[in-house]
Parts: structure tokens; sequence; C-alpha cells
């Protein structure tokens, strides 16, 4: 199937000519960033998945070893494929199925202690009917890097747990990843007959919603809720993402990679410029330099050194504002796109 797919892709990509940004555009997104965002995806989660088959309850601490490189590779990868905030990952909700986040009343670890603490044997039924929070990246970092668990859990429930969760969190990448490819020609040739892209104009839209939702998720969850929104702010470090792996930075560093892809070559900057917007162009390429600079000066990790890390954070978070801002304000103003309906909103 995904062979087939390809051979309709790049025929529809030999017609596609600089003459039409718009399909030039969604060609080079969906080639250049979303595709390999989910084939990469595949790979590291069915690495994770392998890991998690192997774990033996007769020594959990080395499997736990074994397993954490995995884990936070498959996180990374799911970090810079959820830029992609429309079509299957939305329409199916497979995105709760890889993280549950945020999660401030700690919802993983209360509904995960019981589970793993039962006398009988965990099915794939039971697991299959739990709570969202108890599935996917968020339950088995839980499992992978808080010290009290392998101590306190029932160790052939906490093999039980961590197997059926790789299993399943591989299965949605897969999932994922075929939806995708079915999808694409109808993104990169929009049609009025289309029941996703009735134009070009709504997919490039939705390729910029996406972004301007991880912006914002960046700007106000990952970086404000957990420094605060002003220096005489409490910081509270629990409030940062992936906390117990310190796995935070990395996280944030991979929306930031998924967002630079954004402006690759035959990308957006590309796509300013087939319209005649240089200098928006001009001033979109310099923010983004200023992001990438800012992101320079902070040093991980944050969970034990947030104090110190709290105004590079801030520096960051102030030119993720300013990205926003033209990216919502300047650019979607003058290429009059009808942004706003991200899942964010419930739509």
């Amino acid at each position: 199937m995904r062979l087939f797919v390809i051979v309709i892709v790049t025929a529809l990509a030999t017609g596609c000519q600089r003459s039409d940004p718009n399909q030039a555009f969604l060609q080079a997104f969906a080639s250049q960033v979303a595709a390999p965002n989910y084939q990469t995806l595949v790979e590291q989660t069915q690495q994770l998945h392998s890991a998690t088959q192997q774990c033996d309850s007769q020594n959990l601490a080395s499997f736990v070893a074994a397993t954490q490189g995995s884990w936070a590779a498959a996180m990374s990868a799911w970090q810079t494929a959820k830029i992609i905030r429309f079509g299957p990952v939305v329409e199916q909700r497979i995105d709760w199925e890889f993280q549950f986040w945020p999660d401030k009343k700690n919802l993983v670890a209360k509904k995960a202690r019981p589970l793993l603490k039962q006398s009988e044997a965990i099915s794939d039924q039971q697991m299959a009917k739990s709570s969202v929070v108890l599935h996917g990246l968020s339950a088995l970092e839980f499992l992978l890097y808080d010290p009290a668990v392998i101590k306190t859990a029932n160790p052939d429930r906490y093999c039980e747990a961590a197997r059926w969760i790789g299993q399943a969190i591989a299965e949605h990448a897969k999932v994922l990843d075929s939806a995708w490819a079915l999808l694409q020609p109808d993104f990169i040739a929009p049609s009025e007959n289309s029941d996703h892209f009735a134009s070009a104009e709504i997919a490039v839209a939705k390729i910029l919603d996406s972004y301007l939702v991880t912006l914002e998720e960046l700007t106000n969850r990952k970086i404000a809720e957990a420094i605060g929104e002003d220096d005489n702010a409490r910081l509270n470090p629990y409030f940062l993402e992936s906390w117990r792996s310190q796995h935070s930075w990395q996280n944030m560093q991979a929306n930031l990679a998924a967002v630079n892809a954004l402006f690759g070559p035959g990308g957006f900057s590309q796509y300013l410029q087939d319209l005649g917007f240089s200098e928006l162009n001009t001033q979109l390429s310099q923010q983004m330099a200023a992001v990438n600079q800012a992101a320079a000066g902070v040093s991980p990790p944050l969970f034990s050194n947030l104090k110190q890390q709290a105004q590079p954070l801030r520096a960051l978070q102030q030119e993720l504002l300013q990205l926003r801002s033209i990216l919502e304000d300047d650019i979607t103003d003058v290429l009059d796109l009808p942004v706003g309906f991200n899942d964010q909103d419930g739509d």
C-alpha cells in the first residue's frame, strides 16, 4: 500500500511547478516533514517495543537501564512528529495514546500504582479498556524513571504493563504512518470534492495552525507553567514536561527542530518568496534565528536547575512569542488564511 501511495505522490510532484506555490509548498511539507517524521516515529517506537518485550521480572533494574535510551529516542520522535496537528492524529485521537500531558494532578502515578500491585495478571483486555493515562510514553516514563516503582511494584505486573504499553505505542505509530500515507495524495492535491482539504489555502492554513499551536504550547505550557508569568513567580519543576526522565529540554529541542524544518529547502521560506513576500520572509528568517540563538543559551537538565535556567527560558519564551506574532498576525493576514481551527479548540 505504501509503495502505491508513493507512486501517486511522485506522479503529482512531477507536475508540481514553482508557478503553483501552494502545491509546491504542500508537496515539500509532505515529503520533507510529514512522511519522514512519521516514518522515524515508527522506527523509534519499534525499537522501544523490542526493548520492552525483554522485560525480565527477575532483574528489573537491568531492564530499566537497557530501555531508558529507547524511551528517550521514541519520545523525541513523538515530539517532532506531533508538530502535525491535523489529519489522522487528531481525527482518530491518537495523540492521547502517545502521551498524557499536562498531568498536574499526577494521574499517571495515581492510576499506575494500584495496577502494578494487583495480585491477578494484567490482561490485554484490561489495558485496552483502561484510561489513556495508563497508555503511551508518559506511563512508560513512570515505569522507567520513578525510582520507587521497581521497589514497590509486583515484578510480574510491572513487566506485563511495560510489554503492553511498548507494543501499543508501536502499533499506534504504524496506524498513524499508514493513515497519513493514504491521506497524503489528497493533501498534496486539494479539491472541492475532498472531505479533508477543499482548497490549497485550507491545507496551508492547517500547517500554519499546527505550528501556531506548537508555539503556544511551548510558551504557555512548557515554559510559563514551570517558571511562572514574571520574574517574581514561584518556580515549579514538577510542571515541566517529562520531569521524571529529565527529558524536558530534549522535548523542547525536538519541537524547535520541527519548527525549523518548516523553513527547509522548498519549504515556507520558498513559499513566501514565490508569492512575492521577500521582506516578510526576511523578517521571519531573522526571528527564527533569534529563537535558535535564545535556545542555545538554555542548559539542561531543567528539573534540577530550573532556578538558574529561568531567565534563559524566559528569553526563549519572548523570542517564541515574537515568532508566533509574525506568523499569526503578519503572515496569515497577508496570505488571508483561515487559521484558528485546531485540536486545542476542540475542533
